[in-house]
């Protein structure tokens, strides 16, 4: 936490700083980023021997349990994260009046792409696509809030978080208290939005987290070997929150969202650019 408000006060910073000092850091943060990334490529490489050899010694002393605890593990988790996703759509039908249907097939697109590729960043065009065309919501805020949602808001964080630290303390035979859920709690809402976009991104945030409540930090590569499934569904309720946060913020300013309405009022805005009011 120390870290990431740092690092948004120098971001602050350094937009109030000369162009040249600007330009300058830019381009320098950004070849961080391209090393970053080819590292990040190195290690996705090396990660599958790593896993195995985290986990082959612990499935021969765990043996048929572990195979069961890990079946338990992934269904929970996935009739969580559809539990939830159903929820969603009833949420948007409550509240910004957006038949349950339609929304659906909004979705869908995006949906089959994140569980096809377990990223929301590349369901994002498919998002934008959905919110515009076929929930006809307005162009200002699906620009705006569903670039931001998507690379912050993680609304599968704490059930992932949540399932996997259960899932971690009954393996390790460590008891996690009131107290330690609590902690996760807390760390989902603020924590996930520094959370990547990327497949298995979740996990940078946790290893800290783990060993705060106690887990031990190889714990952490254990969920990564079992979270192929799971993280699959994850991604679609993620990108289905991403829909529903913008489907609400436009609700806040009308009652109802019909693509006719829509439409109408962009013929009219139209008329009184070409013709006066």
């Amino acid at each position: 936490m120390p870290l990431i408000l740092f690092t948004l006060l120098f971001a602050l910073a350094i937009t109030r700083t000369p162009e040249p000092s600007r330009e300058m850091l830019t381009r320098f943060f950004r070849a961080i980023g391209d090393a970053m990334l080819i590292l990040v490529r190195w290690v996705i490489l090396m990660a599958p021997i790593g896993v195995f050899a985290l986990v082959l010694p612990l499935a021969v002393h765990a043996g048929g349990a572990l195979v069961g605890a890990i079946g338990f593990y992934v269904l929970t988790y996935t009739i969580a994260c559809v539990a939830i996703m159903l929820l969603l759509y009833l949420v948007v039908w409550l509240i910004a009046r957006i038949p349950m249907r339609r929304f659906g097939s909004a979705a869908l697109p995006a949906q089959l792409i994140a569980f096809s590729s377990s990223s929301s960043i590349a369901a994002l065009p498919a998002l934008v696509e959905g919110a515009e065309t076929r929930l006809a919501l307005p162009n200002r805020i699906v620009a705006f809030v569903l670039p931001l949602a998507v690379s912050t808001f993680k609304i599968a964080s704490p059930v992932a978080w949540t399932i996997g630290a259960v899932f971690a303390g009954w393996f390790y035979g460590i008891e996690l208290r009131l107290g330690d859920f609590a902690i996760i709690a807390f760390a989902s809402l603020f924590l996930s939005f520094a959370a990547p976009g990327i497949p298995r991104g979740a996990f940078i945030m946790l290893t800290p987290l783990f060993l705060t409540i106690g887990l031990p930090a190889e714990s952490i590569g254990i969920l990564i070997a079992v979270d192929a499934v799971p993280d699959t569904f994850s991604t679609a309720l993620n990108t289905t929150g991403n829909l529903a946060a913008a489907a609400l913020v436009t609700s806040f300013g009308q009652t109802d969202i019909d693509p006719r309405a829509a439409d109408l009022a962009s013929t009219s805005r139209l008329h009184q650019k070409t013709h006066g009011p």
